[in-house]
């Protein structure tokens, strides 16, 4: 309960910028409403009051002319605040500092004239009425709380000594300063209902809008997927079946053969790689691969991995160098890794030039705390990527599909599961790459305790 209180007071979700717009937006609204209200009820007040002015006594006179004098002050002020909220309000002006500051500075105006009105009234009546339309006008804006807290007891302050300015029955003066600790306690229980309200309101558009974000990803998730599956697939069984097609002729000679069997089985492994990374990537999307670390060798996934793959960088006579000599015992899920290592290596041989060299290296990171990291890195002196491929590498609604040194192709879903996976481990995956130079993988991941 105490704590449902509190959050009245801090509101810490206006800190949302979604949130504090709208409320900024809908606070020059309401502030041009009472601006305009305010004016036409001292246009209204000044005509009524200067018809026969002088046909009083001295002291109705007086009062007259001192609520007209303050009310055509209201006037003025009023227009201005008018045409001001009205250009902010058109024109959009969210970040000027009177989008910000003008609701609160007609809170101060209101504050000015209730009290003023309210003293001056004293003159001819105990009424307080302008103090006690003043106090509910304010609590329409959509203050913070405690800012509107402390308005309420700077303004109850003045009005207390300034009753008794024109008041002199010490009963009237109790009675109009109870009224008034009254009247603005209500205002206060008003504005913090409007406040949360407001926010509530907020609150919901603010889910509404992060749901259809969420709608329009998964739809463009939906459509890439479905790309894959179209383009992608389409492609490497075509040249399957057309290889195998020219493996049953009897023209073929036995290297002719060997060229289409290596071939036949470079598409294969291109759709294997397609299934396994397009399923990898939708059970992680609904949630369906568990994470489980454990301690496991660094160096050991890394050796498996690079004989897995080393048949496909003998096919293009692309040197491997493993750099890793010390052993790291990492804290991961080694299903994940496994998936992350393949994909940079296979990356790495797919788009090195014959004859060139792929590196694995690792180095210990400490970051000042107890956690210890090491940075994996796989770098190539292949083709390269330039600086607007690397802007769009890990987008999934970007093609950043390239065609390897032979032609290869892939899914392009590859780095964005190495991005997801690396991220389940707290970690950062990094690609730093220079066009017709190579380049350079490095993920950070955690050492076991």
């Amino acid at each position: 309960m105490i704590n449902h209180i509190a959050k009245w007071f801090t509101a810490s979700d206006f800190d949302d910028t979604v949130i504090r717009n709208g409320i900024r937006q809908t606070n020059i609204t309401r502030s041009m409403v009472i601006a305009s209200i305010a004016f036409l009820f001292s246009f209204a007040v000044i005509n009524y009051l200067y018809i026969n002015i002088n046909d009083s006594s001295a002291l109705a006179i007086k009062w007259r002319k001192m609520v007209l004098l303050m009310n055509i002050s209201m006037i003025l002020l009023n227009f201005i605040f008018i045409l001001t909220a009205l250009y902010l309000y058109f024109y959009k002006k969210s970040n000027h500092i009177l989008y910000i500051w003008l609701p609160y500075v007609i809170l101060v105006e209101l504050g000015i004239w209730g009290i003023l009105g309210a003293s001056i009234h004293q003159l001819i009546s105990r009424s307080i009425v302008p103090f006690i339309l003043m106090s509910f006008a304010a609590s329409a804006l959509l203050i913070r709380p405690i800012t509107f807290f402390y308005y309420c007891v700077m303004v109850y302050v003045c009005f207390f000594f300034s009753i008794s300015i024109y008041q002199s029955n010490p009963d009237y003066i109790a009675l109009n300063r109870v009224l008034g600790f009254v009247t603005l306690a209500l205002s206060y229980c008003f504005s913090i209902v409007f406040w949360n309200n407001g926010l509530l309101r907020f609150r919901q558009d603010r889910l509404i809008e992060l749901q259809t974000r969420e709608l329009k990803e998964a739809n463009v998730s939906k459509d890439k997927f479905f790309s894959i599956l179209s383009h992608d697939l389409k492609g490497p069984v075509a040249s399957s079946l057309l290889l195998t097609e020219l493996m049953d002729e009897d023209l073929m000679d036995e290297q002719e053969r060997k060229e289409v069997t290596q071939l036949f089985r470079s598409s294969l492994e291109n759709i294997s790689r397609l299934i396994n990374n397009v399923l990898l990537w939708a059970n992680s999307q609904t949630g369906n691969i568990s994470f489980n670390p454990v301690r496991v060798s660094l160096n050991e996934l890394v050796e498996e991995n690079i004989q897995l793959l080393r048949p496909m960088a003998s096919h293009k006579k692309i040197l491997l160098i493993n750099h890793l000599k010390e052993d790291h015992l990492l804290f991961a899920d080694p299903h994940m890794i496994h998936t992350i290592f393949r994909n940079l290596l296979a990356n790495a041989i797919k788009f090195t030039h014959e004859h060139g060299t792929v590196e694995i290296s690792a180095e210990l990171l400490l970051d000042g705390t107890a956690h210890q990291w090491v940075k994996l890195t796989v770098s190539d002196n292949g083709i390269g990527m330039p600086v607007s491929f690397l802007n769009d590498l890990f987008r999934l609604d970007k093609k950043t599909i390239a065609i390897g040194t032979k032609d290869e192709t892939g899914t392009g879903l590859g780095l964005i599961l190495c991005k997801e996976f690396v991220e389940k481990h707290q970690g950062t995956l990094d690609v730093e790459s220079t066009v017709g130079k190579g380049s350079r993988f490095m993920v950070t991941l955690p050492l076991a305790k």
